[in-house]
């Protein structure tokens, strides 16, 4: 089991090789809007070996065009982690975003995008509005916060103040993240915490 430092220094390496994959494969997304639409499909979807998801990401992937096949294959590799990640009784997640070393602008820009992505992906993965009628209140409000959260003012003061309610946000999205995948898939994650 990995400790907190340890999960935010995978995703950090993460978001770089996700971010670069993207980019030599014409993507016009970041790795945080990728990892987005990923949790939001893992989220809605009632099938999380589909990788309709990958779809939305990449333009269409062509014969012998060796760049776009290796990206597709890394992603799919990155939803079987995701996947686990959201299975396990341990509920270690990280997103993927800055470090911290960049300006705030940047990390702020860059959550807008996963909350954008996230929206994306749970339509992707076909959560209704109807089924979502269905969620606990606090995943309802929780998905009502993410589109909030997408029209964020990034053109912030780096201090003190602003610096801790991104990392309070970015922790938010987290748990949400986690509550909105066990309200969804409770026959799923229900043996992972050893309830049968």
């Amino acid at each position: 089991m990995l400790n907190k430092n340890e999960m935010n220094s995978v995703a950090k390496d993460l978001y770089a090789a996700i971010n670069t994959a993207l980019q030599r494969a014409g993507a016009e997304v970041s790795a945080a809007e990728a990892q987005g639409v990923l949790c939001g499909f893992l989220c809605a979807s009632l099938d999380s070996n589909s990788n309709a998801w990958i779809a939305s990401l990449l333009p269409a992937i062509e014969d012998g065009d060796v760049l776009a096949q290796q990206t597709q294959q890394l992603l799919i590799k990155l939803q079987g982690f995701y996947r686990e990640q959201l299975n396990s009784s341990d509920f270690q997640f990280a997103l993927l975003l800055p470090d911290d070393e960049q300006a705030l602008q940047q990390r702020l820009i860059e959550l807008t995008r996963w909350c954008d992505g996230f929206t994306l992906g749970l339509s992707v993965g076909g959560l209704s509005q109807q089924r979502s009628f269905a969620l606990s209140q606090e995943s309802q409000e929780f998905l009502t916060d993410v589109l909030k959260f997408s029209d964020l003012e990034t053109e912030l003061a780096e201090n003190e103040e602003h610096e801790t309610a991104y990392m309070e946000l970015v922790e938010y999205l987290k748990v949400g993240i986690l509550t909105l995948y066990e309200d969804c898939h409770p026959a799923q994650i229900l043996p992972a915490l050893g309830i049968q």
